[in-house]
C-alpha cells in the first residue's frame, strides 16, 4: 500500500480577489483533495480576505500587516503549513483537476 502524503497548498495574493477566488475553486477541485490551503494576503485593499471567507470557509487565512512580496509571502506559509509536501501555486493560476495527483505520483512510487 502507497503512503498518502499530506499536502499544504499555499497561495500568495494581493488584491486580486477575482484571480484567487478562481484558483481556490480549482484548488478545491482536484481529485487528490490536499491536507490544508493556505492563502497568504500580503495587505490587500480590495476585500480579498472577507470573499475567501465567505466562498472557501476551509481555506486558513494568514493575514500580513505589509506586502511581503511573493517570496516572503510563500515563507509565511511555509511557517503555518503541516504537510509533508508544500506546493506553491499563484494566485492568477488554475489548476488542472489532477495536478497534485500527477505531481505526487512520483512520491508515492519511489521513496
Amino acid at each position: 500500500m502507497s503512503k498518502k502524503f499530506k499536502i499544504s497548498v499555499v497561495v500568495v495574493t494581493r488584491n486580486r480577489k477575482k484571480e484567487v477566488l478562481e484558483c481556490l475553486a480549482s484548488i478545491k477541485n482536484q481529485s487528490r483533495r490536499p491536507f490544508e490551503v493556505i492563502t497568504v494576503d500580503n495587505d490587500s485593499s480590495d476585500r480579498t480576505i472577507n470573499a475567501i471567507r465567505k466562498k472557501f470557509p476551509r481555506v486558513k487565512i494568514i493575514r500580513s500587516l505589509k506586502n511581503l512580496g511573493g517570496a516572503g509571502g510563500r515563507n509565511l506559509g511555509i511557517r503555518h503549513s503541516k504537510g509533508d509536501f508544500i506546493l506553491f501555486i499563484d494566485d492568477d493560476a488554475v489548476a488542472d483537476r489532477s495536478m497534485i495527483s500527477e505531481l505526487l505520483k512520483v512520491f508515492e512510487k519511489d521513496k
